[in-house]
């Protein structure tokens, strides 16, 4: 997939997203674009088609942006698509809690449950700060029932399959838990994923352990416990 994104292609993506207004009235302008650059660009959200292009606001539009973009049809709706981040980048994650996914080459966390791929990236949630605030963003979000009813996403954005997600990472790479490495006794911490992980490797990160905290050994020695079940 190319990372060079036009202006013209920008001007696109807002021409389908006025068109699938007329299909989804309900859904916000900003899902509407969003759905709008996955389907015409294969990118996240149109927050990433406008950081890849990189233009200034006064940049030209050419004619190819005023041609008709097919998206959505006037006879009747298009349902969005759901899609997932491994579809249009072609990789797989190297661990996976509910819908939430970590990719290791990118160093990203996406989350696959709604209507296009949340894509956050790991090294942002350098300070304990830094991890609460895009927990307590997390936790704003949320789709009404019938959306959830008719399209099949998911409620939310799963903030207790994301923190064991962290919290598995956490064990795999610094031996202790996600309150060990970003708030021990309650101390503001700096956490370098980056050199953690060029460190230990992929190979660090061992399947997610589903029994792991209804079993107790989240609260008894987990790491002793974590070491022994890997071996």
């Amino acid at each position: 997939m190319s990372k060079c994104i036009t202006v013209a292609q920008i001007e696109q993506v807002k021409i389908a997203a006025k068109r699938l207004k007329k299909s989804f009235p309900d859904l916000s302008h900003t899902r509407l674009l969003d759905i709008a650059a996955y389907s015409i660009l294969g990118v996240a959200s149109y927050h990433e088609a406008q950081t890849r292009l990189g233009a200034s606001p006064g940049d030209e539009i050419d004619d190819v942006a005023r041609q008709p973009v097919q998206v959505a049809s006037d006879q009747g709706p298009l349902a969005p698509h759901k899609c997932h981040y491994s579809g249009y980048t072609h990789l797989q994650p190297a661990l996976s809690v509910g819908h939430w996914h970590f990719f290791f080459e990118t160093r990203e966390l996406c989350f696959d449950g709604e209507y296009v791929p949340y894509v956050y990236e790991l090294d942002r949630l350098r300070t304990t700060g830094e991890l609460l605030d895009f927990t307590l963003q997390l936790n704003k979000k949320f789709w009404p029932k019938d959306e959830v009813e008719r399209f099949g996403i998911c409620p939310d954005y799963q903030v207790k399959e994301f923190l064991r997600l962290i919290d598995w990472l956490c064990y795999c790479y610094f031996d202790t838990h996600i309150q060990g490495v970003f708030s021990p006794s309650g101390k503001h911490m700096t956490v370098n994923w980056e050199a953690a992980l060029q460190e230990r490797g992929v190979s660090a990160i061992k399947p997610f352990p589903y029994d792991f905290y209804e079993t107790g050994e989240y609260h008894f020695n987990p790491v002793l416990k974590r070491r022994a079940r890997i071996q």
